[in-house]
């Protein structure tokens, strides 16, 4: 009761004006005006009905379920101070590397209790802690893309489990890089908790990651499969590192437009004097102008070749030909010279566009007639009409076969 009066006169404070130019009519089924008006009233409740008393607040029950529908709506919708902490999502990880080759699953669970699982088959070789360290980093960015701010993953593996922890120390290379990247996404969440579980409580997991040999235990269920063509921490060097520090074709444009600085060779100075007039600087990014499109992105060369790769063969891409897929990459407003070259050689280096390619059924060359090879090997007779052949007489044997077809025919 004390919340349906907060709530009238909050209204009453909010509207004001109209409170007290017309008269107000509350429609409720619950006893307000009683508690109000009641001699025994008490606290704030009677501080409220002193405040309301200087309105003309007349109470009605509701006639009908339809005037409360905005109000219970109102109340449903609302959320509690429980509801605005926030949810958590959990992550069964497990990966297995045999001699025929790796694979990783990812369990991801919902705060709503939805499961999702992915099986991920590796197209090149690891060892075990290297899968188990595959499966981790898929399943935090997994996390990351459905929008998961606290995270608790669970793993059977010891080795990863303590290494992310500190606990353990990563000596080899290949196991530094691949703490250094899982470091740095767990660092894009909130918080994070990981804990090691006995392998009989991750079964689940651990048939996914050996979906070759457990096909049959899986059942109907619904699996999102993934190809991972190469390890996390090659993609992430070619991607993610100081690669974009490297020279490139970027680097005397970008120069010349922060600080005026050009090359000793005169003719070169000229050239770029002439070409940076096409390009300006936002921020600390190098952008082109263009006639029919936006300001483009200039890009660098492992940041070129991503993009490519991305837009050509990736989530959103479809095996475009070379043209398409530069002037697509275009459209998505990135630019580097030789796009439509490299646009070309990646189609061609491309298996599935080689193999699912249109095949050409026009020639090669024009085609020759072809001469006979000895007299009268083709023969070919037109007749117009009926012609009266003279019998003549031959002497040689081949007259002698011209005179038989002639009358024959």
């Amino acid at each position: 009761m004390e919340k349906l009066a907060l709530a009238l006169i909050n209204a009453a404070r909010k509207l004001r004006p109209y409170f007290q130019s017309h008269q107000v009519i509350v429609l409720t089924n619950y006893p307000l005006k009683q508690i109000l008006r009641s001699p025994e009233t008490s606290g704030r409740l009677a501080k409220w009905a002193i405040e309301l008393s200087e309105y003309g607040v007349e109470f009605k029950p509701c006639p009908a379920i339809k005037a409360q529908i905005l109000a219970d709506f109102v109340v449903e919708m609302t959320t509690s101070e429980e509801s605005t902490s926030i949810p958590i999502w959990t992550v069964n990880v497990d990966g297995s590397s045999t001699a025929t080759g790796g694979g990783a699953c990812i369990v991801l669970t919902s705060p709503d209790g939805d499961e999702f699982e992915y099986a991920q088959r590796f197209d090149f070789k690891a060892s075990n802690n290297e899968a188990e360290y595959e499966a981790l980093i898929a399943g935090i960015r997994l996390a990351l893309a459905a929008g998961a701010r606290k995270l608790i993953i669970h793993s059977d593996s010891q080795l990863v489990v303590n290494q992310v922890l500190g606990t353990y120390e990563a000596k080899e290379e290949s196991m530094a890089k691949y703490l250094a990247l899982a470091l740095t996404l767990l660092s894009e969440l909130d918080s994070c908790e990981i804990k090691q579980v006995p392998r009989a409580n991750n079964i689940d997991a651990d048939k996914l990651a050996r979906l070759g040999s457990s096909m049959a235990s899986i059942g109907s269920r619904k699996i999102t499969l993934l190809t991972a063509s190469q390890p996390e921490i090659v993609s992430t060097d070619g991607v993610n590192c100081a690669v974009e520090n490297e020279p490139c074709w970027i680097t005397p444009i970008t120069n010349y437009l922060k600080s005026g600085e050009l090359s000793t060779d005169i003719a070169q100075a000229k050239k770029i004097k002439i070409r940076a007039a096409r390009f300006l600087m936002v921020d600390e990014d190098l952008y082109k102008r263009g006639f029919s499109f936006p300001y483009l992105k200039c890009l660098n060369p492992s940041a070129a070749d991503y993009v490519l790769r991305e837009v050509h063969e990736d989530i959103c891409g479809n095996h475009l030909s070379g043209r398409n897929l530069a002037l697509k990459i275009l459209r998505q407003g990135y630019y580097w010279p030789t796009m439509h070259e490299d646009a070309k050689r990646l189609v061609q280096r491309c298996k599935p566009c080689q193999e699912h390619a249109n095949i050409h059924h026009l020639l090669a060359a024009l085609m020759q007639p072809i001469d006979s090879p000895i007299p009268f090997a083709q023969w070919g007779v037109v007749l117009r009409t009926q012609l009266p052949f003279p019998k003549i007489r031959y002497s040689s044997p081949i007259d002698d076969e011209l005179q038989r077809i002639y009358f024959s025919t």
